[in-house]
């Protein structure tokens, strides 16, 4: 019995790796987020790219308002130029600033259930995102 378990689970991996899907080759890190701001006393709970950005996300215990003010207050310094900081409809604060004119977006909201809040930092390519990166922006005049 243990013999045919263990030649299904190598069938099963063999399958898996000749499923077809197309591997997608993300970004480096240090070209999307050359210095990466991570929210203290927190844990990455995803990842996610594509072949232009990164996306992770954290659960911090620190609540929302916190983050926000502590994020406020490291992107005042440099290499940071805060860009923008807007709330989404569903109450996220969103945060936009260039290092070095490498954007990073950071997006905070509420934990649903939980006390803390979850925290996403993008970043993106420049060199072929550069017009996403300044339709996404918020003009300055509405902040």
């Amino acid at each position: 019995m243990n013999a045919r378990i263990l030649n299904s689970f190598l069938a099963v991996l063999v399958l898996g790796a000749c499923s077809g899907e197309k591997k997608i080759d993300t970004p480096q890190l240090a070209d999307v987020m050359p210095v990466v701001p991570l929210p203290p006393d927190s844990r990455l709970v995803s990842r996610v790219g594509s072949d232009e950005a990164l996306q992770f996300t954290f659960l911090s215990r620190y609540s929302q308002e916190s983050m926000v003010s502590t994020y406020r207050k490291m992107f005042t310094a440099a290499p940071w130029t805060f860009i923008s900081d807007a709330e989404a409809p569903d109450g996220a604060i969103i945060l936009y600033v260039e290092n070095d004119g490498i954007p990073l977006w950071v997006r905070i909201t509420r934990t649903s259930g939980a006390p803390g809040s979850t925290v996403q930092l993008s970043g993106a390519l420049i060199s072929r995102d550069r017009v996403l990166v300044d339709s996404l922006t918020v003009p300055a005049d509405s902040q």
